[in-house]
């Protein structure tokens, strides 16, 4: 196993991680890390890409001098080109070509200057040699993306008689509201279609916080769904293709047209659950819990909506 620091940036969030992790997560900003050659690995998944660039390149050196030589530094972006407020937070988002760009730009040197950072001899060194421009011995090929999701979902659709519809691969709107949204289009769908059809649409939602129960964004996305498709021949599934859905050990949820009244009969209110962001438990207790365990990728998530009109 391994030791594990962690922080957080929100008080009441090291509060409930503590609680459920059993670690002791530090409060601290990113710009306040002043940790030296300590750590093998530093997980930052869908964190810094919240940081302005001007901030970015600081906090990209604090984090890279508390690796130890060698060690591996995991973070990730949204593709893209916008930087900015969204859904009322700020992301920064690169491409391929902006990110290498950016490492490119960043001078390193100054920013250890300029915060009088302690790093090794050697460090310093391999700060001071240009990068190279070409690499012989590397071949980039990309294996997996959202694309690729959402392409292998609408060809195993069509496979089982279902027309399939990409509805867009960039979702990033609040889980609940896009679960709503979502499930309204498949209606829509359902009173205008006769045939078989299948809504696919992938990206990454966000959960907005009002309670402190257990859940993740899929799981959120499907019960919102469920209300709006209650007794109509719709299903939806919400799935993070890594496997994993917020601090649970499930991929994501199905609903159908029944889950509202087995939530009646177990005497669950779902506006109430999503109030206090317990997804987990209630979809747990009427077994709509999809459970995968991790897949080894992640190429954010994937919801489909089955609609099968009558005849």
């Amino acid at each position: 196993g391994y030791y594990v620091t962690a922080i957080d940036g929100s008080l009441e969030m090291c509060k409930l991680a503590s609680e459920h992790s059993g670690v002791d997560v530090k409060h601290m900003q990113f710009q306040e890390i002043d940790f030296i050659d300590e750590f093998d690995g530093i997980w930052a998944c869908a964190s810094i890409l919240h940081l302005p660039k001007a901030e970015l390149k600081s906090v990209l050196t604090k984090i890279t001098t508390a690796l130890k030589e060698g060690g591996i530094l995991y973070t990730s972006f949204k593709y893209g080109t916008f930087e900015g407020m969204r859904n009322g937070r700020y992301f920064t988002d690169f491409t391929s070509e902006s990110l290498a760009d950016f490492w490119k730009d960043m001078d390193a040197l100054k920013i250890v200057e300029k915060y009088q950072l302690k790093i090794s001899e050697k460090s310093l060194a391999l700060l001071k040699e240009e990068t190279p421009k070409i690499l012989d011995n590397v071949e980039t090929i990309i294996t997996g993306s959202v694309k690729e999701l959402t392409r292998a979902a609408m060809i195993q659709a069509k496979k089982l008689g279902y027309e399939p519809v990409l509805i867009s691969e960039e979702i990033d709107g609040i889980a609940r509201e896009e679960g709503k949204k979502f499930a309204g289009l498949a209606v829509q769908y359902l009173h205008t279609k006769q045939q078989p059809i299948a809504l696919i649409q992938g990206g990454e939602t966000i959960v907005k916080l009002t309670g402190k129960g257990l859940g993740g964004r899929n799981q959120e996305f499907a019960l919102a769904a469920a209300e709006e498709i209650a007794n109509l021949p719709i299903a939806v599934f919400s799935v993070g293709s890594d496997g994993t859905d917020g601090p649970t050990d499930a991929a994501g949820a199905y609903v159908d047209g029944n889950t509202l009244s087995k939530l009646k009969e177990e005497k669950i209110d779902p506006d109430l659950v999503l109030q206090n962001n317990d997804s987990y438990h209630a979809l747990k207790q009427i077994d709509a819990l999809i459970i995968t365990g991790p897949t080894g990728t992640n190429v954010n998530d994937l919801s489909v909506a089955l609609i099968q009109p009558s005849k």
